[in-house]
Order: C-alpha cells, then sequence, then structure tokens
C-alpha cells in the first residue's frame, strides 16, 4: 500500500487517542459518526489487546512515517 495521505500518522493518532475521546461525536467532519471512525481509514481495523500495546502500535506507525519523510527527502535530494 502506497501511503500517499498520511495514512500512517492517521492510524498512529487513532492508536494514540484515549479510547474515549473515539467516541466523541464528529459527524460534521463528514467521515463518521464519532472520531474514532473520521481518523480510521476505510478497511483498517483498529483493535489491540490492550492500552500499552496501542501506545506501542503508535509510536511505531509514527516512526514508520517519520523513515517515509526522511526516504522521501532524500530521493528528492
Amino acid at each position: 500500500m502506497t501511503n500517499v495521505n498520511d495514512e500512517i500518522a492517521a492510524m498512529a493518532a487513532f492508536y494514540a487517542m484515549p479510547p474515549g475521546a473515539r467516541e466523541w461525536p464528529a459527524s460534521e467532519t463528514g467521515y463518521g459518526d464519532t472520531l474514532g471512525d473520521a481518523i480510521l481509514l476505510e478497511g483498517w481495523i483498529g483493535k489491540a489487546p490492550d492500552r500499552r500495546r496501542e501506545l506501542v502500535k503508535a509510536g511505531a506507525l509514527v516512526l514508520a512515517e517519520i523513515e517515509g519523510l526522511d526516504r522521501a527527502a532524500k530521493r528528492a535530494g
């Protein structure tokens, strides 16, 4: 999958946000009824066995996004 719209960063944000915040109303975004729905990408499933694992995933996804930016900058010269 190509990361063209910051999908990795969006998923990191989903995992990093407090689980309760995922249920905040967000229907005005046009992307879902809740903040979690608005951030979670279509076809992606945001699940982890516990909060610690969610934060580990968030950190790994942030690192992957940073490394992708670094690779793109290197290619651009």
